[in-house]
């Protein structure tokens, strides 16, 4: 079998694994998997008026302003999608950083006092006043200056200083992930509620009762499900490849983040490179490059081709087992008779000749792995949610 082709049996694998691992991050600090519980409870109405959202994800930047009546979001005003100047692996400038995010909220022209709803799409440490204090930089980004910090209350202080004239009078920092498992979230009564991210980088989080995170204190156990996102990118699979060891020694952050390595848009591209070292393939455009050649293989060479489709074929199959394992933890916890896997990313929903291929390969492989864990009476939806992130984040910062 090609190393790049993964069995039943090693994907059944990486899931028991990944199932002990989210199990230990939700018992204890520090772990491979560092489940950090976001400090939202689910089931509390939001309450009515409008809030500033921002969503940052991994290359693209998008503001808005949500209204709520009656329980019911809507997205009332939104900046197209602004391309981030980073480049991967250099350092970006912290105050450049902070005014292009700035002036995205300025030029939504709404000069109404308002709560901002942060979607921030990189690891952090979610705090009890509903900030995130950023624990490292990832998909090769780097603004010094920022490990350690309030990323919240970092972009307010620079708008009271900068920007005086958008009045946001309290920040909410979530996740992407948790903001598209808030947007998007079903019955939680008779559904187990999971957010996926899939695109530049990847990630999962999961609505989980707060009896069932032991590392939580007493303090902290609230009545209704939390958010708990996962950080799933850390997680370190078996059955990695020499061609993973190289992409990893080659990153900014050698031994973190292979989960994310193997499977996101950000890094696909430099693994066709690793195989291909003398070719001309730019590894610089990531996932893209590589579906180019999915879409188009009459234009390049056989190998280049089936390579192609391994790489992006394993990266679905990874996907599959790490949810099929975090299945098997829900239902343990929950015993819900359906799951809700709310997903965003450009890999995830993007076609290949037409067709979503990656999200098709995703379902297949997860509902073969759970027939093999006598799972296959659950009810899977895969659910896609128009703006998720930003209203995600709007739901989170109404809800007090």
């Amino acid at each position: 079998m090609h190393p790049l082709t993964l069995s039943t049996a090693q994907l059944s694998e990486i899931a028991l694994d990944f199932e002990r691992k989210t199990a230990a991050g939700l018992a204890r600090e520090n772990q491979q998997i560092k489940c950090l519980p976001t400090f939202t409870p689910l089931r509390k109405q939001p309450q009515n008026g409008r809030v500033f959202v921002l969503d940052l994800g991994g290359s693209n930047l998008r503001a808005g302003v949500v209204r709520c009546k009656k329980g019911e979001l809507e997205l009332i005003a939104q900046s197209p999608k602004i391309k981030m100047p980073w480049q991967r692996n250099i350092p970006f400038d912290r105050e450049q950083y902070l005014d292009i995010q700035a002036n995205a909220l300025a030029n939504l022209n709404y000069r109404e006092k308002a709560d901002l709803g942060y979607c921030f799409s990189y690891p952090a440490e979610p705090t009890p006043d509903r900030d995130v204090i950023l624990l490292k930089w990832a998909k090769g980004i780097d603004v010094p200056g920022t490990l350690g910090k309030k990323m919240g209350r970092l972009l307010l202080d620079h708008l009271a200083i900068r920007f005086p004239e958008i009045t946001c009078s309290g920040v909410t920092v979530i996740n992407d992930t948790v903001a598209a498992l808030i947007g998007g979230m079903g019955d939680l009564d008779a559904t187990a509620s999971i957010g996926l991210i899939a695109g530049t980088g990847t990630n999962m989080a999961a609505a989980i009762q707060p009896g069932d995170i032991p590392k939580l204190t007493a303090d902290h156990r609230v009545s209704g499900l939390l958010p708990v996102n996962l950080e799933s990118g850390n997680f370190s699979p078996a059955h990695l490849t020499e061609w993973d060891e190289i992409v990893d020694h080659q990153s900014n952050n050698p031994g973190e983040q292979l989960f994310e390595k193997a499977v996101s848009g950000a890094y696909l591209g430099n693994l066709f490179k690793a195989i291909y070292p003398d070719s001309v393939f730019n590894a610089t455009l990531g996932g893209a490059e590589l579906v180019r050649i999915l879409d188009n293989p009459d234009r390049y060479p056989a190998d280049w081709s089936n390579t192609a489709t391994m790489i992006y074929n394993r990266s679905a199959d990874l996907i599959a087992g790490a949810l099929a394992g975090l299945i098997r933890l829900l239902h343990r916890l929950q015993n819900k008779p359906g799951i809700r896997v709310v997903a965003e990313g450009a890999l995830f929903w993007g076609q290949v000749q037409g067709h979503y291929q990656y999200r098709a390969r995703t379902e297949s492989t997860l509902r073969n792995l759970l027939s093999g864990f006598n799972l296959d009476h659950l009810g899977i939806d895969f659910f896609r949610k128009d703006h998720a992130n930003l209203i995600g984040s709007a739901m989170a910062a109404l809800t007090g």
